[in-house]
C-alpha cells in the first residue's frame, strides 16, 4: 500500500480499515491509537503524492466533534496542521480515532496516477461485463498513460500504456493499434454489434505485450478481450438489460450463448484471439469470418462457446486452403471475363479512332473532288478553242462560292465529329468505371488491382484517343487550309 506511509508518518499504530481507489480518487481510512507531529516526516510522505493531483488528511477523534484537516503541502500548512495535532495530544490522555486520506486525481496530458493497481482492479472488475468496459472505456477517453506506483516493470496495451512514474515517457504517443478503424469497418460489414456506437474496442485493446503481474488485471483484462473476440467472430452480439453479452454465431449450426461474468481459461482466450488475428489480418475478411464460423460450430461443446475443443486454428487454416482451391477455377474465369473486356474495349477505342479518320476523310476528299472537278471541266474547256467565246477564269465567282459552301460543311463535319469523338471518349471512361464495380463483390480490390494492371491498359487507350483525335484535327485543319489557300488565291488573281 503505497500511500501508508503518510499514514505512518502521522501515528506509529495505524489499523487499516478500508482502501478503494477508482479512476478519479483513492480513499485510505485508518484507526489510530497514537499520534505524532514530525514535520519532515509527514513532508516527505506527502511528497509521494504526484504533482498534478490534490489531496485531504483528516484526523477525527472520537471523543471530539472536531476535525484536523489537511489540503496543501507546503511547510506553513504541515506546520499548523501538526501544532493543532500536537494540541489536541495534550488535551487528550486516551487518543483514539480515524484518519482518512483521500487523493482526488487529475488528468493532464494523457497521464493519470494509479496509486495502488490492486486497488485499481478491484474496482474496474466489479459489476458485470458491460459495466467493467464502460468503467474503463470512461477513463480511456481521457488519458492512456496511467502512472502505476506499485508495479515492477512498464508493460502495455491498446487502451494502456503501465509505466513506473519513474520513467519519462512524456514522449510516448498513444498504444493504439495501427489497423484499429480498418478493423471496426471490417467487422461491421461482417458482424452486427449492436453497441458499436458505444464501445469501439478492438481485442488488442485488452491484450498486454507481456504478462501483467497483476492477476486479478490479467484476469478482467483477457476477460473482457475474449468478449471483444467474440463481437469480431459471432453473426451478432449485443449486451442485454442485467448487463451479460448475448451471442448468436451461425455456422452449421446455430449456437446462442450468454456470456456472464464467468472465467475463461488463458487456453480459450489465446484460441479466439488466434482466430481473430487470423480472420482480420489479410484477405477477404467476410469469408474468413464466415469460415471461423464453421469451423467454431463443431469444435465447441455443449454449445457453450468457452468450451472450445483444441485444434480449431489448424482446422481453420486447412479448410481455408481447400476454399482457396475450389474457388481458383472461379477466380480464373472471372480473371479471363474482366481481360476480355479490356481487349474489348481497346478494339473499341480503335473503332472509335476509325471513324473520326472516316468522318474527317470524306469530308477532305469531297473538297478535293470538287476542286479536281473544276479543274478538269476548265482544262477541257481550254482543249476545244472557240474564237466565238471568250475566255473564262479558272475559278468563277459562282465556283467560289460553291467551294465556300464545301468548306463550311466539311467544318461543320470537323464539329460533329470532334463532338462524337469526346462524348464516346467519355463513354469510355464510364463503361470502365463500371466494368470495375461490377466485380468489387465478387473479388478484393487488390485482386481487381492487379488483373487490370493498376489501369494501365485503360489509361494507355485513352491517350491512344486522344492522340488520335489530335492528329486526324491537325491533319485536317492543314488540308483544308491548304486547299482553300489555294483556291483562294486563284480565284482573287483572275478577278
Amino acid at each position: 500500500m503505497f500511500l501508508k506511509r503518510i499514514i505512518d508518518s502521522i501515528t506509529p499504530k495505524a489499523i487499516c480499515i478500508d482502501t478503494k481507489e477508482n479512476n478519479r480518487e483513492a480513499t485510505y481510512l485508518f484507526r489510530f491509537s497514537a499520534l505524532t507531529s514530525n514535520i519532515e516526516n509527514l513532508s516527505a510522505a506527502l511528497g509521494l503524492i504526484n504533482n498534478r493531483d490534490s489531496f485531504t488528511l483528516k484526523i477525527s477523534l472520537t471523543e471530539s466533534d472536531q476535525t484536523l484537516v489537511l489540503s496543501e503541502n507546503s511547510e506553513a500548512e504541515i506546520s499548523d496542521f501538526l501544532k493543532k495535532v500536537e494540541l489536541y495530544c495534550g488535551q487528550n490522555d486516551n487518543l483514539e480515532g480515524t484518519i482518512t486520506l483521500k487523493v482526488t486525481k487529475e488528468i493532464e496530458q494523457g497521464k493519470c496516477s494509479v496509486y495502488s493497481v490492486s486497488q485499481i482492479s478491484k474496482h474496474w472488475s466489479t459489476g458485470t461485463i458491460l459495466e467493467n468496459l464502460k468503467k474503463i472505456n470512461s477513463l480511456a477517453k481521457q488519458c492512456y498513460h496511467l502512472e502505476c506506483y506499485d508495479i515492477p516493470s512498464d508493460f502495455k496495451t491498446g487502451l494502456f500504456i503501465f509505466s513506473t512514474p519513474k520513467n519519462d515517457l512524456n514522449r510516448t504517443t498513444h498504444p493504439e493499434h495501427p489497423d484499429k478503424q480498418a478493423r471496426i469497418k471490417a467487422r461491421d460489414k461482417s458482424c452486427t454489434f449492436y453497441q458499436r456506437d458505444v464501445f469501439s474496442f478492438i481485442p488488442e485493446d485488452f491484450h498486454f505485450d507481456s504478462d501483467f503481474y497483476n492477476s486479478e488485471i490479467r484476469n478482467l483484462f483477457g476477460k473482457l478481450q475474449l468478449a471483444i473476440c467474440l463481437t469480431y467472430l459471432c453473426d451478432s452480439s449485443r449486451f442485454n438489460n442485467n448487463g451479460n453479452l448475448e451471442l448468436h454465431l451461425n455456422g452449421y449450426k446455430h449456437i446462442s450463448y450468454i456470456l456472464e461474468d464467468s472465467h475463461p481459461t488463458s487456453a480459450c482466450i489465446n484460441d479466439y484471439f488466434e482466430l481473430y488475428q487470423w480472420a482480420y489480418h489479410q484477405g477477404n475478411t467476410s469469408d474468413k469470418v464466415g469460415l471461423c464460423r464453421n469451423v467454431l460450430s463443431i469444435h465447441i461443446e455443449e454449445d457453450n462457446l468457452l468450451k472450445l475443443r483444441p485444434g480449431c486454428m489448424g482446422a481453420t487454416t486447412s479448410n481455408y486452403a481447400i476454399y482457396l482451391k475450389e474457388n481458383l477455377k472461379q477466380y480464373i474465369d472471372i480473371k479471363n471475363k474482366i481481360n476480355e473486356q479490356i481487349q474489348k474495349s481497346s478494339e473499341k477505342a480503335s473503332d472509335l479512332v476509325k471513324n473520326i479518320g472516316t468522318y474527317l476523310k470524306g469530308s477532305i476528299f469531297s473538297l478535293y473532288s470538287f476542286v479536281f472537278s473544276v479543274f478538269l471541266i476548265k482544262t477541257l474547256a481550254k482543249s476545244t478553242p472557240t474564237t466565238d467565246i471568250p475566255a473564262l477564269p479558272i475559278i468563277s465567282t459562282s465556283t467560289y462560292c460553291i467551294f465556300l459552301l464545301f468548306t463550311t460543311t466539311s467544318i461543320l463535319v470537323l464539329c460533329y465529329a470532334t463532338t462524337e469523338m469526346n462524348a464516346e471518349i467519355r463513354r469510355f471512361k464510364e463503361n470502365y468505371a463500371s466494368l470495375k464495380n461490377r466485380y468489387n463483390d465478387l473479388i478484393t480490390d487488390t485482386d481487381l488491382s492487379k488483373i487490370l494492371q493498376n489501369d494501365s491498359q485503360q489509361n494507355m487507350d485513352i491517350a491512344y484517343l486522344k492522340s488520335a483525335r489530335k492528329r486526324a484535327i491537325i491533319l485536317w485543319l492543314a488540308s483544308v487550309t491548304f486547299i482553300f489557300i489555294a483556291i483562294s488565291t486563284i480565284y482573287f488573281k483572275e478577278l
